[in-house]
């Protein structure tokens, strides 16, 4: 009896989701650049280019696929700035399997606004070594020290494991997906870009309403819930986003303000680095 009652609930929801139909088709973006290289001078003029052209389209978000074994000391901390002083949210994403953020790659996944990793990858071995030289003992010591302060606020400013953060840079340390996430160096581990609790931090959704609206809709409709569950949630909070009365409802769905709730995710591509390989910091 309460399947058929909840399935005419169903039709009374799409019924009164069809009048926001137009606004969901005219949803701000997503953005998405793959960098899969060492870090360098092209890099950092990809992402401002990335992020420029996501502002220019109005993104709610700009995803940096990161696969990368390390790269220039200056060139990773002008990645970082422009991370940290992102007009948008910026998500770096450690993919495909089996990719790495290694070096250079930790600091600049560490200060994203969202940090996940696909399965089977790694993050950490950050040591800054010398390219195309040497460095006595003094100097050596100097880089470390300031390496390490450097990977220290970048977590503590994120919220990320800062202890880690310096082993990093002192001691090599690495890391899986999975001690990551457990070690609090990053967020979460996603199969791919799309994945609802990934799309679900994008939109600033509560990670009790993602996994919640997942389960019950899995239940009530079987496998293709698991496929409805985060579009049909967004449809929800843009209905009650959009009515003076529910917006607190909207806001106790989420992590923002109830003016503040975005739209849908349509994934644009933003570029793609190809730049050849340098030896790693």
């Amino acid at each position: 009896m309460r399947r058929p009652l909840l399935g005419v609930a169903i039709l009374v929801a799409f019924a009164v989701l069809l009048p926001v139909a137009p606004a969901a088709s005219a949803a701000r973006p997503v953005s998405l650049i793959e960098m899969d290289s060492a870090i360098t001078p092209v890099t950092v003029r990809l992402l401002i280019t990335a992020l420029d052209r996501a502002q220019g389209e109005n993104a709610q978000a700009l995803i940096v696929q990161l696969n990368t074994p390390g790269g220039l000391e200056r060139s990773m901390r002008s990645m970082v700035q422009s991370i940290l002083g992102a007009p948008i949210p910026v998500i770096v994403y450690v993919a495909p399997t089996g990719a790495r953020a290694a070096s250079a790659g930790v600091f600049i996944t560490m200060a994203a606004h969202v940090a996940a990793m696909a399965p089977a990858t790694n993050i950490g071995a950050a040591h800054p070594v010398a390219v195309g030289g040497s460095m006595d003992k003094e100097m050596s010591k100097k880089v470390e020290n300031d390496a390490a302060a450097f990977a220290r606020t970048i977590a503590a400013e994120r919220g990320r494991n800062a202890e880690w953060a310096e082993q990093a840079v002192r001691s090599s340390v690495s890391a899986t997906e999975r001690e990551a996430v457990k070690l609090k160096v990053v967020d979460l581990i996603a199969e791919n870009v799309l994945e609802p609790t990934l799309t679900g931090r994008a939109l600033s959704l509560s990670t009790w309403v993602v996994f919640t609206m997942f389960f019950f809709w899995v239940w009530l409709i079987g496998p293709v819930g698991a496929l409805l569950s985060m579009p049909i949630t967004v449809l929800v909070v843009l209905v009650l986003q959009h009515n003076d009365r529910t917006q607190w409802i909207a806001a106790l769905l989420s992590r923002q303000q109830p003016e503040d709730v975005p739209d849908l995710l349509p994934v644009g591509v933003a570029g793609r680095s190809s730049d050849a390989d340098v030896s790693a910091e």
